[in-house]
């Protein structure tokens, strides 16, 4: 009985576990210049983003810094930041014209209505002119590409592989963005059309 009892109470309690653990977390390094370049370099090396998108994963990492090194004077080192992003578009790093025309290129390709790739384009810190700019003028024609494009990634409409659920295709077409107009066009063609249409875009 002593024994056992000798090792109940030699066993740590949840408290001291979380002692333990909390004492071996490590403080986020301090800003300075070289820190704040090799870690922005980095993150641009693994992510393509814009000024704004940059600007915000980086000031998110100083305020974390800050909070683990208070005596860290934050507006000092939102100013090297500054200087950060005049550098790297200076250098080409950071080039948001490049980086729109990038990614619509990227969202059309995938199928992505007007409506939603100018949604993801805001939401990746675009400015609305760029954006404009980049998308130009686009119609009907335009429209029915992409759902045709969208309905061959998801496999609905003339190319849907088995029966389908009109109803249920519907509502998948306007989850995107796409109107009742330019989805049931679409849902009504021929997969030999279908596929004709597509040669047509990737051929301007």
């Amino acid at each position: 009985m002593n024994k056992a009892f000798s090792q109940e109470k030699s066993s740590p309690s949840k408290a001291e576990k979380s002692e333990k653990v909390d004492s071996v977390v490590k403080k986020r390094k301090k800003i300075t210049q070289s820190y704040l370049e090799n870690s922005a370099a980095y993150y641009l090396q693994r992510f393509a983003a814009s000024t704004s998108r940059f600007r915000l994963v980086m000031k998110r990492k100083i305020d974390l810094s800050c909070r683990d090194h208070p005596e860290q004077n934050k507006e000092q080192c939102y100013a090297l930041l500054d200087q950060l992003v005049i550098k790297f578009q200076e250098l080409g790093y950071l080039n948001d014209s490049s980086y729109s025309k990038g990614l619509y290129y990227s969202l059309s390709q995938r199928g992505y209505s007007r409506q939603k790739i100018r949604f993801h384009m805001m939401s990746k810190g675009l400015a609305e002119d760029m954006i404009t700019e980049v998308m130009g003028e686009t119609d009907q024609k335009f429209e029915v590409t992409q759902a045709l494009r969208y309905a061959k990634r998801k496999k609905i409409g003339p190319f849907a592989i088995r029966e389908q659920d009109t109803q249920k295709s519907l509502a998948s077409l306007a989850r995107n963005g796409f109107g009742y107009d330019v989805s049931t066009k679409i849902l009504g063609m021929d997969h030999e059309e279908a596929l004709g249409l597509l040669d047509e875009a990737s051929s301007i």
